[in-house]
């Protein structure tokens, strides 16, 4: 794990049989249109069969059994081959001591035999060789680990940490909430508020990454008032049972995975005191239970559909003409009271009409 200061470029590390060696420019990017899991995957593999020369201007080439990872056609293959040509990521370069911008696509020409055992040949462009060959921070990826997630964001959440996990004087990081949404992959517009991003995107990550990989992770988030502004970001290495657990888990069946790792996993609120690094727990918001409808709620809420429904009506004064037959006992109180009053109006309703006409 590079962290900046070894001077050790990234294209110059080799991993182990299976590790993949991902620059983090790649890690840290802005998709225009959010990748699938399945995808992510694929790059990930076309990287790693192009270590060698991922610097140079040539054709890469890599069989399609090497690239189906859990499944056996190539439709998946194929689809997400054309996502990545159609996908342009924004990612931060430095040169010369000043910040930039740069867009590149993640793939550019490729070219599939059509044989079912077949290979593709593919290639990456310029300003992406470019964005190898400057890189000096990287993160080294677990074959096993990364096709064991369910979720794109518990990946994109897993790559991030790994580009973190080795730093020796960090173990935490604040992002805003927007460039954090963006990063992990949620698409724009969706999942806007906190509680709906922090239940499915957050905890679902956290649990899968905390239960599979080498480190333990936690998210919190980072208020400004009562609003939610931003998120920090904490890992920290595990104990060894823990990493003997976790390597564990990734040989069981994965039908009930999820259910095994949220019982690992303690809840506890975003305000609560921190835990040892040692003991796995996931942070959450804690969201209020909504007020339960008092009795003068529901009576102004009967009250404004009835005057939705029958405009022109006094609808106080039939609502109390309604309340007087009930208290009189000449009517039983009724299972449901807001359509009994409803009935009510549009009897009343009607009468007037016929009044009017006569």
């Amino acid at each position: 794990m590079g962290d900046g200061s070894t001077k050790l470029k990234t294209t110059d590390v080799r991993g182990r049989d299976d590790e993949i060696i991902k620059p983090n420019e790649l890690v840290h990017i802005i998709e225009t249109k959010p990748l699938t899991l399945e995808a992510r995957r694929i790059y990930n593999l076309l990287i790693a069969n192009a270590w060698d020369r991922i610097e140079e201007p040539v054709v890469h080439c890599i069989r399609k059994a090497d690239l189906r990872g859990l499944h056996n056609g190539n439709d998946r293959i194929v689809d997400a081959i054309r996502s990545l040509m159609g996908t342009i990521v924004e990612t931060e370069v430095e040169r010369d001591g000043k910040k930039f911008v740069r867009r590149v696509q993640l793939l550019t020409d490729n070219e599939e035999e059509l044989d079912e055992r077949g290979v593709l040949n593919y290639s990456f462009s310029a300003g992406l060789r470019s964005i190898f060959k400057s890189s000096f921070v990287f993160a080294a990826l677990q074959r096993k680990v990364m096709f064991a997630f369910t979720s794109r964001y518990a990946l994109v959440l897993y790559e991030m940490i790994q580009a973190r996990g080795r730093l020796k004087y960090k173990w935490s990081e604040e992002f805003e909430l927007e460039r954090f949404r963006r990063l992990i992959g949620v698409p724009p517009g969706k999942l806007k508020q906190f509680g709906h991003f922090n239940a499915r995107v957050l905890v679902p990550a956290v649990t899968e990454v905390t239960g599979l990989s080498d480190y333990n992770v936690k998210i919190t988030p980072v208020k400004n008032g009562k609003k939610v502004v931003g998120v920090q970001l904490q890992w920290g290495a595990k104990s060894e049972e823990e990493i003997k657990a976790a390597f564990k888990e990734l040989r069981a069946s994965r039908i009930g995975r999820m259910a095994r790792l949220t019982g690992q996993v303690e809840t506890i609120a975003a305000d609560a005191p921190r835990l040892p690094a040692t003991k796995r727990v996931q942070i959450v918001e804690a969201l209020p239970e909504p007020p339960k409808p008092t009795e003068q709620d529901r009576e102004r809420g009967m009250k404004a559909k009835a005057k939705r429904m029958f405009a022109g009506l006094d609808v106080e004064v039939v609502y109390a003409d309604f309340n007087k037959e009930l208290w009189s006992g000449a009517h039983p109180e009724p299972k449901n009271r807001e359509a009994a009053f409803i009935a009510y109006v549009k009897r009343k309703a009607a009468e007037v009409r016929v009044k009017q006409t006569a």
